[in-house]
């Protein structure tokens, strides 16, 4: 082969070889997984539900190197679809084969062998005196020229040649415009930017849209007001919020003070030693944790390690304490307490924005929070979407902002002094916990209540009309309960006493009322005062009473004007009331009994309203017929099926749409703590006296009462009473004291003396209860109450301690009673004690109303999604019969004719004082419980 047609071949080879590289840049652009990732490093996201908005600042976006290259060669450009009729190639490297990509890899395979062949083709020109000095070697390269002359002449690698060019030329054209900037408004590939966003995203957004960022700059700016106003909300927040941890911290040193020197073994497990420390006056945590290292290593045997460890579980102990959830204000006015109420107070007389232009604000702060560092030139915003609801609303929100920002700052408010807003603070505690709640609290308490998608939707997305109301800010929980009653429709709302279960009824009647619906509002007679009061004080819904002379002209005037008409159980039963929109039965358990005339009336107010509320902290007293009872009312559906044996769970989970309940352990961080004791009495000698005589009579009631009969001082319980009382006015404190029996509060009153205030029983009306209520801490702190009156509806957050004189029947008495001071609003901590005498019927009736709480517990205190049979209890009669039994076989008293005569004596009894199960006669009347004396008394 001559010089110049070997030089010829050997160029055409170098030629393509040097396209090896370009080649292989691009196959690795069109099959590597970077050119498919867009890094967008900030964005502003909205979610809601399903649905979703991004908006993302271009200048941010990292766009992957071979996007529009991809684009170009795999994807559709300008219309043209290069991968139409493209035959497919088995690469294994790439799902998007593509003609390209067959050309590019088949052209690959044909070069990279050229390059072996040029470099063994260089001698194969040389002549005689070539071919003597390397011998085969020339031959050899003649055999690669020829080879390689071969290659070079298939026409296919001319056609694979011109081919791969041309997309070179297409790639390097989209590799220019790439590197001059992506932009979705000028972009020749739209469809692959769209692509790669929603990859980047996870989401499939139909479309991608654009937005001028001098639409978006003004909200921001805004926004950015908004955090700096020192009377706005975030600043604010963030005031209460150090003034909050600087209690937590306070708190923490007065607990560590108390703390003895030995907690710091429990915090290490024993493994911490020491010796000596106390003659140098280090006696508790604090001393430690407040002690230089250097002071305590001086200590004789206390060496450096020691030391660190001492400091190292002392600063844990106080870390741990100071780090609490702890929402309490408190009692005592430190600096940081008054400092906190200043800034509450501060916040409600600021609090100027109507519901629509909070919740516009709250949109914003959520947009822009923090505050994006953004210019107001420069490319538009890119904005993806799913909905159509959400940038609807955000645009909105954004023309809001621009047109007029100062509507959503709060006008500067008058100075308010720190020792104003405490002495505010201590007339109305709950008030100002609510306010802390709203500024710094969180709560989204829609978790695992058992509903299913929609409804939790609808509930999050409701918002509630408060134009009708005042003064009143709804906790996370309260918001969400009054929502929940509204989607529901009808519910039974069965929240712990305490958590303040009117206020979120009276916000689901604002809410109704707004819209020109009329509400009704069932409740026993000894709470319309506080209904009223209730009503008045946190709407601005006209109160129409309709009890007394009049109530049937006042039910026409409601009729005819709306607003809220309150009701007894009798009322519902004997006035003729139109068709209401919202009705409300308070203490829904008193309508348990289905045949009941007062249950027939509510049940037909709850069938004719829209909707129907019923709110009880108790719905099982005594069976879990009763809890079905209240779901039947309300939603019957659900309570098919429930007279067969299923678990609690299940239940719960069937009644779930229907039933809400949350405890307060569960969202009052607040709560002050509460300490229950039992005050095991020995009976005196003439208690003991009594108590055997009621024993061998078989006389239930005396049996209970047994102990407060004995004249001063031989009346154990009396005498134990009296020292509690001593101690809490000592202590500044005030006393409640529940009995079931109308006598034992005489005694009690008698002995107490001018300490009392009066007694609450179910002679005093309304307004009377009110009034001893408000004597309690003026002209005495001890407050008697008999437990069925006194232990429903009032709320006494003056008191923190409390005394049950002798054990209940049924737990949910004791529970509502203790519940009137250990409530949403208390600031010390309530003492609880419970007198039980030794060896006496109080002690059986502990263990048997454990088994009572276990059931409640187990159905009733979780509201979550189930079914469940109707549990059998043993009537108060078959109770007190077998007390009775138990107590006579202790004492030697029982004979074998006793027990049938002990029994018919129990149920006797119990019929006459209206114990248990009397909530209507054979007949379905309503029947008033036998007081022959005066002194058996029916709660």
């Amino acid at each position: 082969m001559d010089r110049n047609r070997l030089n010829a071949l050997r160029n055409r080879a170098a030629a393509l070889n040097s396209m090896l590289p370009a080649l292989l840049a691009l196959q690795a652009d069109l099959t590597s997984d970077r050119a498919a990732q867009v890094s967008i490093p900030q964005r502003i996201s909205i979610e809601s539900a399903k649905e979703y908005l991004y908006l993302i600042d271009p200048a941010t976006v990292a766009w992957p190197h071979g996007l529009y290259v991809r684009a170009e060669l795999l994807g559709t450009h300008s219309g043209i679809d290069t991968r139409a009729n493209a035959p497919e190639v088995e690469t294994g490297t790439s799902a998007n084969s593509s003609e390209c990509f067959a050309v590019l890899s088949a052209l690959i395979e044909k070069i990279q062998p050229l390059g072996q062949l040029y470099r063994d083709s260089q001698h194969a020109a040389d002549g005689f005196f070539g071919k003597l000095m390397r011998g085969g070697a020339v031959e050899r390269a003649q055999l690669a020229a020829e080879e390689l002359e071969q290659r070079l002449m298939d026409p296919h690698l001319l056609e694979l040649d011109t081919q791969a060019r041309f997309y070179l030329q297409r790639a390097a054209d989209a590799h220019r415009k790439q590197q001059a900037g992506v932009s979705l408004t000028t972009t020749d590939y739209p469809e692959a930017v769209h692509a790669a966003l929603c990859e980047a995203l996870d989401v499939h957004a139909p479309k991608v849209d654009t937005l001028d960022r001098s639409f978006i700059y003004p909200a921001v700016q805004l926004v950015a007001r908004i955090h700096q106003c020192p009377y706005g909300e975030p600043m604010l927040a963030q005031a209460a919020t150090q003034a909050l941890a600087r209690i937590r911290a306070e708190r923490a040193e007065v607990l560590i003070k108390a703390m003895p020197l030995e907690k710091l073994k429990d915090v290490t497990n024993e493994r911490l030693r020491f010796q000596g420390v106390e003659p140098a006056g280090i006696c508790t945590v604090y001393d430690v944790y407040k002690a230089p290292l250097s002071a305590l290593t001086q200590i004789s045997g206390i060496g450096v390690q020691t030391a660190s460890r001492m400091k190292a579980a002392a600063q844990t102990l106080y870390t741990e304490a100071a780090t609490s959830t702890d929402m309490r204000i408190g009692n005592e006015p430190t600096q940081a307490a008054m400092e906190l109420v200043r800034v509450l107070a501060t916040y409600a007389a600021a609090d100027t924005l109507n519901a629509e232009q909070k919740a516009r604000r709250e949109r914003l702060l959520g947009y822009f929070t923090p505050v994006p560092t953004l210019s107001p030139t420069g490319a538009p915003f890119i904005m993806l979407s799913n909905s159509q609801a959400l940038p609807s609303q955000f645009l909105d929100d954004l023309a809001w902002a621009g047109a007029v920002p100062d509507s959503f700052l709060p006008p500067e408010p008058a100075p308010i002094s720190g020792d104003t807003a405490w002495a505010d603070y201590l007339t109305r505690p709950a008030h100002y916990q609510s306010l802390l709640n709203s500024l710094v609290g969180t709560g989204d308490y829609s978790t695992d209540l058992g509903l299913d998608d929609d409804t939790l939707q609808a509930i999050r997305e409701l918002r509630l009309n408060d134009t009708l109301l005042k003064d009143l800010y709804l906790r996370g929980y309260q918001s969400f309960g009054a929502k929940f009653a509204i989607v529901r429709a009808k519910t039974v709302l069965g929240d712990e006493m305490g958590l303040g279960k009117t206020v979120q009824a009276l916000a689901v009647a604002a809410h109704i009322a707004a819209d020109g619906g009329r509400i009704v509002c069932v409740v026993p007679a000894s709470l319309i005062v506080n209904w009223a009061r209730e009503t008045a004080k946190f709407t601005h819904l006209d109160v129409h009473i309709g009890h007394g002379d009049a109530k049937q002209l006042v039910v026409d005037q409601w009729a005819e004007n709306g607003g809220m008409l309150i009701v007894t159980y009798e009322g519902a039963r004997s006035l003729t009331i139109p068709k209401p929109t919202l009705v409300i039965v308070d203490e829904a358990h008193m309508v348990k009994n289905p045949s009941a005339l007062r249950s027939k009336a509510c049940a037909r107010l709850i069938a004719e309203a829209d909707c129907a509320l019923l709110m009880t902290g108790t719905p099982i007293e005594n069976r879990i017929g009763e809890f079905v009872q209240l779901i039947r009312y309300v939603q019957p559906e659900l309570v098919a099926g429930l007279d067969q044996a299923r678990s609690p769970q299940a239940f719960r989970k069937q009644v779930a749409p229907a039933y809400l309940r949350r405890n307060q352990k569960d969202v009052l961080d607040e709560l002050p703590q509460k300490i229950e004791s039992v005050e095991w009495v020995e009976l005196s000698t003439a208690d003991h006296a009594e108590y055997a005589d009621a024993i061998a009579q078989g006389h239930w009631m005396k049996a209970r009462r047994a102990a407060f009969v004995a004249p001063s001082p031989m009346s154990a319980k009396v005498e134990r009473i009296r020292e509690i009382v001593e101690e809490a006015t000592a202590e500044q404190r005030n006393v409640l004291i529940f009995s079931y029996f109308r006598d034992v509060l005489s005694r009690l009153e008698s002995e107490l003396g001018a300490r009392c205030v009066g007694v609450i029983s179910g002679d005093v009306p309304p307004a009377g209860r009110q009034t001893l209520v408000d004597a309690l801490g003026q002209s005495g702190n001890v407050l008697l109450a008999q437990i069925g009156a006194g232990g429903v509806g009032l709320n006494i957050q003056k008191a923190s301690v409390v005394i049950l004189a002798e054990v209940q029947v049924k737990p949910s008495l004791e529970d509502q009673a203790i519940a009137r001071a250990h409530r949403m609003g208390q600031t010390e901590v309530v003492q609880v004690h419970r007198m039980v005498g030794d060896e006496t019927v109080d002690e059986i009736l502990l263990d048997v109303t454990a088994g009572k709480r276990k059931i409640f517990d187990e159905y009733a205190r979780v509201s979550e999604v189930g079914e469940i049979p109707d549990a059998i209890d043993v009537s108060e009669s078959k109770l007190a019969a077998f007390i009775i039994h138990a107590e006579r076989e202790r004492l030697g008293l029982l004979v074998p004719s006793d027990d049938q005569s002990v029994e018919e004596n129990a149920q006797t009894e119990a019929g006459d004082t209206g114990v248990i199960d009397s909530n209507a006669d054979a007949s379905g009347a309503e029947s008033t419980p036998v007081q022959p004396d005066h002194k058996d008394v029916v709660g």
